[in-house]
């Protein structure tokens, strides 16, 4: 089939079908049913963005800490604690330079993962749940 003039497909032709599709991966909670319970009406929203970025923010946020080793996490936890790098070393018998070094590293993969994955409006979120996450593998609350 030849496609013409009239029959191309344009970037708004596109977007109307991603926020169609991204409005089917949403949890209910985040679906609003007001009005219509067709698909367009719920993607037409800000709920299916909301709902994407909240999705690209969890996903980033659990790749990163499944990517880190037990004793990145332990560094990076007892970091947003408060705890010096005297303290955690002992913890984890390493030297303080040691943790200085991990402590550099996990934050700079930190800050890669927020700045490639996690959009502006929900970096707050991502790292209250990065704590939230790491606090958990690691088995503490």
């Amino acid at each position: 089939m030849v496609i013409g003039e009239t029959d191309g497909i344009f970037d708004s032709d596109l977007e109307r079908v991603f926020k169609i599709l991204v409005a089917s991966w949403l949890p209910p909670s985040l679906v609003s049913d007001e009005g219509s319970d067709s698909a367009e009406s719920v993607a037409s929203g800000t709920a299916a963005e909301e709902g994407m970025e909240r999705y690209e923010m969890e996903s980033a946020v659990q790749d990163l800490v499944v990517s880190m080793t037990a004793e990145d996490l332990a560094v990076f936890v007892s970091k947003a604690q408060g705890v010096s790098d005297s303290a955690v070393a002992e913890r984890l018998g390493r030297s303080r330079r040691w943790v200085a070094e991990r402590k550099q590293a996990v934050l700079e993969r930190t800050d890669e993962m927020f700045r490639d994955r996690v959009p502006a409006g929900a970096q707050d979120l991502a790292a209250t749940r990065l704590l939230e996450l790491a606090s958990d593998a690691l088995g503490e609350t």
